[in-house]
């Protein structure tokens, strides 16, 4: 097993905090795909159902019709035209398609502002019972705004008899905490409590339990036009689709950009709901594969699905790129023996890559971005993801990707490799320091790693970006929700994995780097100096592709500049600059080559002995 040693909250910079650390074991078993764990396309939201069902169907525009009753801590709904300030700073402004008569809505974000977090526990009810009684199959649907954040829950509550119980329908638990802002329209298959039911009741509630936190509550949410609708009889719902690969993670991993050196099979799967009012026969996943052309198409056996049952599905069959570089578009549908009659809620899409030499568990789409954990704001922080090794490979470099914030300029990054051993990762090697320069913000830097690592096919490896800290921390950008036990990192030598986690946008590179520094700039690189450590004297190479500026600055370790040397302008071509260490205490040093708006930093070691 892979130990977790550390329990922390991760502080996000797309926010005010984010996603929860647990203290807890980075098996290598994964959750099935059925929970909500996997990294999901795109599905349709927006579905129309059929008829609505008299007496339920409301628009806000009265606010009669809602209870909002506070909670035992003061907390309540509040029914509003305009969203309220704080909360459109963070999530944006409500815009369901009848904001202006009034919808409803939820303020977390004010006791986030405020420090202290009391329990939270909102109810809104709509108020009048919904006689269901001639419709066997129901479709509940409501237009919603939400950002998810750390542990805030959000529940549809139904009733068939008349609110004498309820059941819960969890909602939003797919997105990625501290994601952007949902608009949508949300549709719930609810047949199995108000199906045939003469007086049903619906309510939504906002769940915070974990109180006395200040990252504990969370944005908001708003509800607007509101209504239970007769459901078709032909009506399936791709909720999820699934691109996977790999043994050592069961069932596999999505990967987005693949070098040729790895690729592999891919198997692909869905959940899936009948959201009809009779059982669909003949359901069944197809998959096509586009290049250009389609190069792929897969069906899965046919099957029924019952009233009312969600479950998987997936293809027997694999799928194994082999039409060269580039983009593969994938559309995963389902259809059954007789014809959808909503055909916007049955497909969604993805992609992959094959690529050169580049590696990548990220799909390239920012969702927001980490700097620290909130138990340590300012402290040093590594995090990264999982990678499988298919086939024997090396990797040269890593590449990682940082915010646009302007506080990210001239701060030390670097990347990190390491390998499961069978009971723990070991570290493998790492990148030289890295100064970020004004051409770093919001962009991909690439860092060589010292030497080239050779990997072999079943390697478990876990890519890190670091830095080490600050009042303003490097801000590491993330992408989609992947799986819980993929996204881990290290504070203070413990090992830990985010909860709800997103992919960490660090790359590997397959190309050989020897000699040539991976983090500089496209106009110049710089070498480490040679020998290292050195008595008097060492050298150090670098090389311009344009006409720079360059100067040259060495400090110890305190930070104190020791010696500094200006080149002066200097045109285009390989260069050797010569380090006197004859009066220089023997410890770590760095020097930091300043080209034109750029910068890079390395270490070297003064040895006396």
């Amino acid at each position: 097993m892979k130990k977790v040693y550390f329990a922390a909250s991760a502080l996000f910079v797309a926010g005010i905090a984010g996603a929860q650390v647990q203290s807890q074991q980075a098996v290598h078993t994964i959750a099935p795909f059925t929970k909500e764990v996997r990294s999901e396309m795109t599905a349709g939201q927006d579905r129309m159902g059929g008829d609505p069902i008299p007496g339920g169907t409301d628009d806000f525009d009265t606010p009669a019709n809602w209870t909002m009753p506070t909670d035992a801590n003061g907390h309540a709904w509040i029914h509003t035209s305009t969203t309220p300030s704080d909360v459109n700073t963070y999530m944006g402004a409500m815009a369901s398609t009848t904001a202006a008569n009034g919808f409803a809505a939820f303020n977390g974000v004010q006791y986030l502002l405020a420090g202290v977090v009391d329990p939270q526990d909102a109810v809104l009810s709509y108020t009048p019972a919904i006689n269901c009684s001639t419709f066997p199959a129901v479709t509940l649907k409501f237009q919603q705004r939400y950002r998810a954040f750390n542990s805030d829950q959000t529940f549809v509550e139904v009733s068939g008899d008349n609110g004498a119980t309820y059941t819960q329908y969890e909602i939003n638990t797919a997105l990625a905490t501290n994601g952007p802002a949902v608009q949508e329209t949300v549709s719930l298959n609810v047949s199995a409590v108000a199906g045939s039911q003469s007086q049903v009741k619906v309510r939504f509630r906002w769940l915070e339990t974990s109180g006395d936190d200040a990252y504990g509550s969370g944005y908001g949410w708003m509800v607007d036009d509101f209504g239970l609708y007769e459901a078709y009889n032909y009506d399936q719902e791709i909720t999820k689709g699934f691109i996977r690969s790999g043994v050592v993670y069961d069932p596999g991993l999505d990967y987005y950009m693949i070098p040729t050196t790895q690729i592999t099979s891919i198997d692909f799967s869905a959940t899936r709901c009948n959201l009809g009012a009779v059982g669909q026969t003949g359901s069944k996943l197809n998959v096509t594969v586009d290049k250009g052309a389609t190069v792929f198409t897969g069906t899965s056996t046919p099957g029924t699905l019952a009233f009312g049952a969600c479950d998987s599905i997936g293809l027997t069959t694999t799928y194994t790129p082999a039409s060269g570089l580039g983009v593969y578009d994938i559309t995963m549908w389902l259809d059954q023996t007789n014809a959808e009659e909503i055909t916007s809620n049955d497909s969604v899409y993805s992609f992959i890559e094959v690529t050169d030499y580049m590696y990548s568990r990220d799909n390239d789409d920012v969702n927001g971005a980490i700097s620290a954990v909130s138990s340590n704001p300012e402290g040093a922080l590594m995090i990264g993801n999982v990678f499988e090794i298919f086939a024997n490979d090396q990797i040269g470099a890593i590449h990682v990707y940082i915010s646009d914030a302007t506080t990210n300029e001239g701060q030390l990054v670097y990347g990190q490799i390491y390998r499961f051993d069978g009971t723990d990762y070991v570290y493998v090697e790492a990148t030289p320091d890295y100064t970020i320069g004004a051409g770093d913000v919001d962009n991909w830097m690439r860092l060589v790693l010292n030497n080239p690592v050779d990997v072999a096919a079943g390697d478990d490896l876990l890519i890190v970006a670091g830095h080490y800290g600050g009042t303003d921390p490097v801000e590491f950008y993330m992408a989609q929700a992947v799986d819980e036990g993929t996204v881990l990192g290290y504070i203070d030598g413990s090992l830990f994995q985010l909860t709800s986690p997103q992919a960490i946008m660090v790359r590997t590179d397959s190309r050989d780097f020897t000699g040539i520094d991976a983090a500089t700039a496209t106009n110049f690189f710089v070498g480490q100096n040679m020998p290292n450590p050195f008595n008097n004297t060492s050298m150090i190479s670098y090389s311009l592709n344009e006409a720079s500026n360059v100067s040259v600055t060495f400090t110890d370790v305190t930070g104190k500049v020791v010696k500094t040397v200006n080149q002066g302008t200097q045109d285009a071509g390989n260069y050797t600059l010569t380090v006197d260490g004859s009066d220089m205490a023997e410890g770590v040093y760095f020097y930091t080559f300043t080209i034109g708006d750029n910068k890079v930093t390395k270490q070297m070691i003064v040895s006396k002995k």
